[in-house]
């Protein structure tokens, strides 16, 4: 399966979990995150990292850098414009 790109908004759907949390590194909307345990920030998913990161909590609704806030969503369904 290829890698949805050109994601230009992450809007809520139905049952959607909206909340904030740190990032812990540049994130750019539409990325999906996990919470590094070392740290509790959020941090960019990878299954070829470790197991921790290969497992996605959220998807990134706004844009930030490493110990900003962010929205995120966490749960139920989103919306994402622009996608190809």
């Amino acid at each position: 399966m290829a890698d949805v790109s050109g994601i230009t908004a992450v809007k809520p759907g139905a049952g959607a979990s909206v909340t904030t949390g740190t990032y812990g590194a540049t994130v750019t909307i539409g990325q999906l995150l996990y919470k590094d345990a070392s740290d509790g920030k959020l941090k960019l998913a990878d299954s070829d990292l470790s197991e921790a990161a290969a497992t996605a909590i959220a998807i990134a609704v706004t844009p930030g850098i490493d110990g900003e806030k962010g929205v995120i969503i966490t749960d139920g369904s989103v919306i994402l414009t622009g996608a190809t």
